[in-house]
């Protein structure tokens, strides 16, 4: 249950942050000429800010593609959420700090295969765990498998991803999947074990950062 929490709070804990550097970050955003499936972690994804509200989206992508949800958070939890472009590729769930009419976005979430979004250095849903680990310039720390952080990543170890984007790998090959890969242990992505179950990226969050966070 610790373990539940703790993931939550990561997910949620730049919001609390003072509100001046995000501010600031959303001044030289608008100087920008932006790709509206970008995704910047810890600055922006696509449009989407620290800052942004319900009326900001729809204004943003248009009415027609915001809509209003419950998101799964796993365990059975639910959050109500904002959803862009629902039933599409490009499906992005939005929970929000508060709720949609008062708050601002918690973290965003992705995990349709053939999507739009993806990161500057190329992450996006499906990426392999070879190009993850060549884009992130070295291995990383992430969860085992068959339980409810299941692939989760849970250190850059010092590369050029940050934080801020928070990732879950999957297998494509089941069958490779083997009992010592299982469970709430520690595996690194240079485990030669790792190479049968052809990981990919099955899902992405994005957290913003606050003036007081890296």
């Amino acid at each position: 249950m610790m373990k539940h929490i703790f993931i939550l709070v990561v997910l949620l804990l730049n919001l609390a942050a003072c509100r001046t550097g995000v501010e600031r970050q959303a001044e030289e955003i608008e100087e920008e000429s932006l790709n509206i499936f970008e995704i910047v972690p810890g600055q922006r994804m696509g449009l989407i800010t620290a800052l942004s509200t319900e009326l900001n989206l729809r204004e943003a992508y248009g009415s027609q593609n915001v809509s209003m949800r419950s998101i799964s958070m796993g365990e059975g939890l639910q959050e109500e959420g904002v959803v862009l472009f629902a039933g599409t590729n490009d499906e992005a769930e939005i929970i929000w700090d508060i709720e949609a009419a008062n708050g601002h976005p918690a973290f965003v979430r992705i995990s349709q295969e053939n999507t739009q979004w993806q990161t500057k250095s190329g992450v996006t849903i499906g990426t392999p765990l070879w190009k993850l680990e060549q884009i992130n310039g070295e291995p990383f720390a992430l969860n085992g498998f068959e339980w409810g952080l299941a692939g989760l990543v849970t250190d850059w170890n010092r590369g050029n991803l940050n934080k801020h984007l928070i990732v879950v790998l999957i297998p494509t090959n089941f069958e490779g999947l083997d009992e010592e890969l299982m469970g709430d242990i520690k595996l690194f992505s240079n485990d030669l074990r790792l190479r049968p179950l052809e990981l990919k990226v099955g899902s992405i969050a994005v957290t913003f950062r606050g003036a007081n966070t890296e």
